[in-house]
């Protein structure tokens, strides 16, 4: 996950990897998305947590809420964003077998 933010700028690779370290690679939050069905992740910040969370989950379609424009872009243009992952600016009138916060990070 590392990987795709280490040519976006100083900044955003250090906020990555405070939160991948301070969330213990979001462990908790994975853990709690079942197999198979359809997820949003709330604040998103940069987005690594549910560019991790659809690595990990590939049954589970992942769709990720990114509000900022720089954030929701740098996210959108990583080199390895899989199929199961759909960023989104704003809240679409979908339903969603769960919904859980990346806390903003």
């Amino acid at each position: 996950v590392i990987n795709n933010y280490l040519y976006k700028g100083k900044e955003i690779e250090k906020r990555v990897i405070t939160a991948l370290k301070k969330h213990d690679n979001y462990k908790t939050e994975i853990a709690m998305i079942p197999p198979k069905c359809n997820v949003l992740l709330t604040n998103c910040g940069i987005g690594a947590a549910s560019l991790l969370a659809a690595l990990v989950c590939k049954d589970t379609i992942i769709n990720a809420l990114i509000e900022e424009e720089e954030y929701y872009f740098t996210a959108l243009n990583c080199a390895s964003v899989p199929n199961n992952l759909h960023y989104i600016r704003k809240e679409e009138n979908v339903t969603y077998d769960y919904i859980i916060d990346c806390h903003g990070e």
